[in-house]
């Protein structure tokens, strides 16, 4: 399969844009904290694909609100949801960014760009049998626009670290979300370089460890929300509604990956012969 062609990469690499100096310099900490021995533990990170990962296992359906504006992503300057439904035992995954959409099960993926459009373009490519349940590259690409990714986050296992480090400007500690979510969070209390007073992140209190909140400015309101998250997913969490519009063409599917992330011209809507 096609891979996207440098002039769209460096659109990619734009649309970062620069990141929140929070989250940055949360990061440049991180960096020159961590010692080698701790690359194991940040490569065992549950948000990563599941071929990094010792135990692959998750099962589950999760939505987010993601503000955009707040990080300067191009093109958007809106909030958008973003959703992943992940089971690595039936080998079967979608994700679904602000315009783009793709599942995978163990013999095919499917990738559609345009999907708020009456007729989305869906390009659909076989996978080879016997092949492991991992993320094939249009889902691994999607995942661009997911909460960690698109913000350039710690992990949750580097901010265990860095709060045990530095408990008297960190402050660790087990809330509920509104919606009744637990979850383990990381706030800046104190005087330090890596993030403004009130800065805070959560992560979902158990193994996965997935993003649940994320408030910039101290002000709750999040610049991240988890508003749906279900372990297991339910069938009809793989339900795209986007069947009618698939074409086994898996040379669609590379011109699709080559616009990414912009949305293909206009499909000529269908016209009644009668």
């Amino acid at each position: 399969m096609s891979r996207t062609s440098p002039s769209t990469r460096q659109h990619q690499r734009r649309r970062i844009a620069l990141l929140s100096v929070a989250v940055a310099t949360v990061l440049l900490v991180l960096a020159g904290s961590c010692s080698a021995g701790d690359d194991e533990a940040t490569n065992a990170d549950p948000t990563a694909t599941p071929a990094m990962q010792r135990s692959a296992g998750r099962s589950y359906a999760a939505d987010w609100d993601i503000d955009a504006e707040a990080m300067g992503a191009e093109g958007l300057g809106f909030p958008f949801s973003y959703r992943e439904v992940f089971d690595d035992r039936s080998g079967r995954y979608l994700v679904q960014s602000p315009q783009h959409l793709a599942f995978q099960e163990p013999d095919r993926v499917v990738f559609c760009a345009a999907i708020l459009r009456a007729v989305p373009f869906c390009g659909q490519s076989e996978r080879a049998e016997g092949t492991p349940n991992v993320l094939a590259y249009p889902l691994q690409l999607l995942r661009e626009w997911g909460p960690t990714q698109l913000y350039e986050l710690a992990s949750w296992r580097e901010l265990v670290l860095v709060a045990e480090r530095d408990p008297a400007n960190w402050e660790r500690r087990t809330g509920v979300t509104l919606r009744g979510l637990t979850t383990d969070c990381f706030s800046v209390t104190g005087d330090t370089g890596a993030a403004p007073m009130g800065f805070s992140v959560c992560f979902t209190d158990d193994d996965l460890h997935l993003v649940a909140t994320v408030d910039l400015q101290g002000d709750d309101l999040y610049e991240i929300d988890l508003v749906n998250y279900s372990r297991p997913p339910k069938a009809d969490d793989f339900v795209t509604g986007l069947d009618g519009f698939i074409e086994e063409k898996p040379s669609l599917q590379d011109q699709l990956l080559e616009l990414y992330p912009e949305v293909p011209a206009p499909r000529t809507e269908p016209t009644s012969t009668e």
